[in-house]
């Protein structure tokens, strides 16, 4: 990946770049019918939006929101997924790893939110290219590919949720305690995901909330794990607890 690269969470001032970009991918033509921009609006609306800068510029940006799988999705029916939208780098920036860095970065936000199963559909006028991106970056192809008018569909995942299988049942209960950190991380990445942001809990509803999701009765080790790697605050007094964001802050 480019020296200098920053990859981050867009900020509000970011949207109007982000929106100059939908417009230029709609100019290039790599899409079956006439792309419709994203508006600024829904942009900002997105869940995970995260932008790639160079310099101060902005030169490219992925964006996803979290869904629940049904029939037509190869995931576990109900399992929440993260389905990627898009992927954009200005033609200037391309081939220099900034798209994969884009899907690197945003894989490690849905794995930090306890949500292992990505999913994005590729459509355009050739796929060996985005094909060989998304492999290198542990995507794997599901299904034949399909035709879009003139275009190529192809459908690709990528499942970290294999690893969170090992510690978690099918209704999303963590039936042991992992050795490993790299597992305990995902494993409490996992149970955060049950905290509303911008909720303040007293002691006894995350005792309430750990109960429920849990099946090897240790709560006051799940709540001081939570705690002591920042995906929860807690006041000097002990009385009130806030989910947190990346880097520590109120979500």
């Amino acid at each position: 990946m480019a020296a200098g690269l920053v990859i981050r969470d867009r900020a509000d001032a970011d949207i109007p770049e982000i929106a100059g970009m939908e417009k230029a991918w709609a100019a290039e033509d790599v899409m079956p019918n006439p792309y419709q921009p994203t508006p600024p609006d829904e942009l900002a609306r997105y869940p995970y939006l995260l932008v790639a800068c160079e310099a101060g510029r902005v030169i490219g940006y992925i964006d996803a929101e979290i869904r629940e799988s049904g029939e037509s999705v190869p995931f576990p029916p109900g399992s929440r997924y993260i389905y990627i939208e898009g992927v954009y780098v200005v033609p200037d920036s391309r081939g220099k790893g900034i798209g994969g860095g884009l899907l690197d970065a945003l894989v490690e936000r849905g794995r930090k939110d306890g949500i292992g199963r990505f999913l994005l559909v590729s459509v355009c006028r050739d796929t060996r290219l985005v094909g060989r991106l998304e492999r290198r970056h542990g995507f794997v192809q599901r299904g034949v590919p399909g035709k879009w008018g003139e275009c190529e569909m192809i459908r690709v995942v990528r499942a970290l949720a294999d690893r969170l299988g090992n510690f978690v049942d099918g209704h999303g209960a963590i039936v042991s305690w992992p050795e490993r950190e790299s597992d305990k991380g995902l494993v409490l990445g996992h149970l955060a995901s049950f905290f509303e942001e911008g909720r303040a809990y007293s002691e006894k509803e995350v005792n309430a909330i750990i109960a429920g999701r849990h099946l090897f009765n240790d709560i006051c080790l799940l709540r001081r794990e939570l705690v002591d790697r920042g995906l929860l605050g807690r006041d000097p007094a002990g009385h009130e607890y806030r989910r947190l964001g990346k880097g520590g802050e109120r979500a």
